[in-house]
Formats: C-alpha cells, structure tokens, sequence
C-alpha cells in the first residue's frame, strides 16, 4: 500500500504544490459553499461547470425517471413523476447558483444576503452583471483573505516578484497539506 501511495502520491514539491492548487480549485468550486470568498475568473469558470453538470445530470436524472417510469407504471404515472423531479432538478440548481453567487458577493465585500437580488426579474440581470464584471476588494476583507490570482510569468519568461511569493506560498500550503497527511497514517 504504501509503495502505491509513494507512486500515486510522490513528495516531491512539484507534486505536493499542484495537489495543493487542486484542492484550492475544489473548495473554490464547491457549489453549497458560502463561506470564503471567489474571485471573478473563478466565479465564470464555476458558473460555466455548474451549468454543464447540472444540464448533463438533469438530462440523466429524467432519462432514468421517463424510462423506470414508463415501465413500471405506465403514462399515468409518468405524469406523476415529472414534476417531482424537475422540482429536485431546479432546487439543486438553484442552490449551487446563490453559494457561488453568496462567494463571489463576499469578494466584493458585501453581505451573501444580498443574494436575494438575483430572483427580483429585472434586478437579477443587472446584478449578475454586478457580479461578473465589478472588481474584488484587493487584500483581506471581513470575509477571508483575497482569492487566489492566476500565476502568470511574463512574456520575458522571468517570474515577477508577486508571482515567485505566491508559487512559495502554494508550495509552504502544499509542504503543511502532506505533512499533516503523513500525521495520519
């Protein structure tokens, strides 16, 4: 077991900086979530996977009622069982989009109350235009330290100053996340 951990799982710090990165992405993409904050590229991006998913599991979830439905119970009962699931469907929907929405809010240093602005019928498309385009509150607000930024190196190839510090700290979150991951064995 722990020659197939050692393989799957290597400690070298390339390895343990990118499984740092990809637990941060994971919790930044969690869709009932509502506390921390998300920034604006990762909000589109959680909001364009949250649409794909919940369209590619909805049209599973209904394929599978019409198909056991129409088997077992026939048109009657098919009628009867629409509803319901397109009332889980929706639901389950709705709630990833007010996390994401609540996140991305308190980003922007407000309230996730604020939220509630998204189904008033006119509002709701200005303010998800809010949401996409205004900036974040740079630095630490009251609702968690400021979102990770993209790494990116310039043109030249040489990493800036902000970057080499954030590669760094990725690195030291990694060294801690496998550390206390060894402290469990």
């Amino acid at each position: 077991m722990d020659e197939t951990r050692r393989r799957w799982l290597p400690d070298d710090e390339e390895s343990v900086a990118s499984r740092a990165t990809a637990v941060r992405l994971l919790r930044g993409w969690a869709p009932f979530r509502v506390e921390g904050r998300l920034g604006r590229g990762a909000y589109l991006a959680s909001l364009v996977a949250w649409h794909a998913a919940c369209a590619i599991a909805s049209g599973v979830a209904f394929t599978v009622v019409l198909v056991v439905v129409s088997i077992v119970g026939g048109p009657e009962a098919l009628n009867a069982a629409v509803l319901p699931t397109l009332v889980v469907v929706a639901a389950v929907y709705v709630f990833g989009l007010v996390g994401y929405a609540v996140r991305r809010l308190h980003d922007l240093d407000r309230a996730g109350a604020w939220a509630v602005l998204g189904f008033v019928p006119v509002v709701g498309l200005v303010f998800a235009a809010y949401l996409l385009f205004a900036p974040g509150t740079d630095g630490a607000n009251a609702y968690g330290d400021a979102p990770p930024r993209p790494m990116a190196v310039p043109v030249g190839g040489a990493p800036t100053a902000a970057t080499e510090a954030r590669l760094e700290a990725a690195y030291d979150a990694g060294r801690r996340f496998a550390e206390r991951r060894q402290g469990l064995e």
